[in-house]
């Protein structure tokens, strides 16, 4: 198992990985599946201080976590990030994502980040959880603000001051 930073190269698998969690439904907000070429852009977001890190296992990649902008371009919020995560659904409950998370905040603590939020469905007590255990709290809630074919949710942002 390797935890490292992502290459061009891994794009595909990471966006295969997130297509899963589209497809199941009650992790993100999209409805239909993306595209490789439609998240170059937001691929190549990832300069310092933001990345994306992904854990490889036999020269697969099986998951991703990534710090991204909060309201990229605001300059009052440069020291607060948002962390997201996905696993392959053939890699959930081996402790990889908790690995991801963990590298993921002690190097935006290096990156000079303060706050990391992660925003998501109120339906995803799975990642809510797990996020609890790293000392996020609910800083907000978004009531049925996300409209999926067959029912509404709302969103969740927890937040976590990783300066202290």
């Amino acid at each position: 198992m390797i935890f490292r930073e992502a290459l061009d190269l891994d794009l595909k698998n990471i966006v295969d990985i997130y297509n899963q969690a589209v497809v199941l439904g009650g992790s993100n907000a999209d409805i239909e599946v993306q595209k490789v070429e439609s998240k170059l852009d937001w691929f190549n977001d990832f300069r310092h201080p933001y990345f994306l890190m992904v854990c490889v296992i036999d020269s697969r990649v099986v998951g991703w976590c990534s710090i991204s902008p909060y309201r990229k371009g605001r300059k009052g919020l440069a020291k607060t990030a948002e962390i997201s995560y996905y696993l392959d659904n053939d890699y959930k409950g081996q402790g990889i994502g908790k690995q991801l998370i963990l590298f993921s905040i002690e190097k935006a603590k290096e990156n000079g980040f303060k706050n990391l939020l992660a925003i998501m469905l109120d339906v995803n007590e799975l990642s809510k959880n797990i996020l609890l255990k790293f000392g996020f709290d609910v800083w907000g809630h978004f009531p049925d603000i996300v409209e999926f074919e067959n029912y509404s949710c709302g969103q969740f942002v927890m937040g976590k001051n990783i300066s202290i």
